[in-house]
């Protein structure tokens, strides 16, 4: 798993966040959330740019 995907993660758990209410904010189905999440597939500009809305941080953040 790359950085990305393990700030990801952690975020959702830091901040008590569901997976799913995610999934909903970012509009994309289960199966692909978790292809991406688990490095199957790769994530899209437009989805790093809504989680890092969702979280309120720069995709910096969830790079580094």
């Amino acid at each position: 798993m790359d950085r990305f995907n393990e700030n990801v993660e952690m975020l959702c758990a830091k901040r008590g966040v569901s997976k799913k209410s995610l999934i909903a904010h970012l509009g994309i189905s289960k199966s692909a959330f978790y292809a991406k999440l688990a490095g199957v597939r790769p994530w899209f500009l437009e989805e790093a740019v809504g989680i890092a809305a969702f979280f309120g941080c720069s995709i910096n953040d969830l790079v580094s």
